[in-house]
């Protein structure tokens, strides 16, 4: 299999960096586009596009929904930030949790045949987080499917219902999430290479 060109979007965030590690040790090529730049004029010539994790919300990093916007056939993976900008963006709301989740080990429940990205791991497992702002289940709209959900009922992983973009509320590239490189695997397996 040829190597999946990755772009991730970077959203000032320390994070961006152990993505790019775990990008490459699943096989993919990587180029990381700062948040604050021009979209690159190449953008068509990349398998996938990652939104990194970052701070404060969505609507501060406009670039994710000016690519979301563009309509692009190229998948889209979002993470934390990221998912929440996909979530924004399709019409969901976000809400400030009443405590912030950085560095916290939940247990998430995979909602069986929603997402290719949890195939051949456990129903349920544990992840990361390092957020404090999380998806409203009573905001999520038709075209939007929950994949997963913590055992404190805060959304964990969001797809799309027709284009390939999905997002994970916890960060994959964290020590904390054991199965994350199986899922990155997975995301990259769906891309057109």
């Amino acid at each position: 299999m040829k190597s999946p060109k990755i772009l991730i979007i970077d959203n000032d965030d320390s994070f961006t960096f152990n993505l790019l590690q775990l990008f490459e040790s699943a096989g993919a090529k990587v180029e990381i586009s700062k948040g604050s730049s021009k979209t690159p004029s190449h953008i068509n010539d990349f398998h996938g596009i990652v939104f990194s994790p970052g701070p404060g919300v969505p609507s501060e990093f406009p670039k994710m929904f000016e690519l979301l916007n563009e309509g692009s056939n190229v998948p889209i993976l979002g993470i934390c930030l990221g998912m929440q900008a996909i979530a924004s963006y399709f019409g969901a709301k976000l809400y400030r949790q009443d405590f912030v989740q950085h560095g916290q080990v939940h247990e998430v429940q995979v909602f069986a045949g929603v997402s290719e990205l949890f195939q051949n791991l456990p129903q349920s497992f544990e992840v990361g987080l390092y957020h404090s702002w999380a998806v409203d289940p009573a905001s999520i709209p038709d075209v939007l499917r929950v994949s997963c959900m913590s055992s404190q009922k805060v959304i964990m992983g969001l797809r799309h219902r027709t284009r390939n973009i999905e997002g994970f509320q916890f960060h994959p590239e964290s020590f904390l999430t054991p199965y994350g490189k199986d899922m990155i695997t997975n995301w990259l397996l769906t891309l057109s290479v």
